[in-house]
């Protein structure tokens, strides 16, 4: 449950040519070609995820230090 709701794919947005090929090295943003997918989660639920998810590493950092 946890890569459905993390992942953009799933609310309805795929991104690829995100890395280069030879030596697997992440490309700028201004490469990555984005189409947009049937979501199966809805945008609210992926958003909530996603605020939920930044709390918890803001948590954890504040703990480390």
């Amino acid at each position: 449950m946890h890569t459905v709701l993390s992942n953009e794919t799933y609310a309805g947005t795929y991104r690829f040519n995100r890395v280069e090929a030879r030596n697997r090295r992440r490309k700028p943003e201004t490469e990555w070609i984005t189409v947009a997918v049937e979501a199966i989660v809805d945008e609210g639920t992926f958003a909530m995820r996603r605020r939920a998810g930044a709390a918890v590493r803001r948590r954890k950092c504040h703990r480390a230090s």
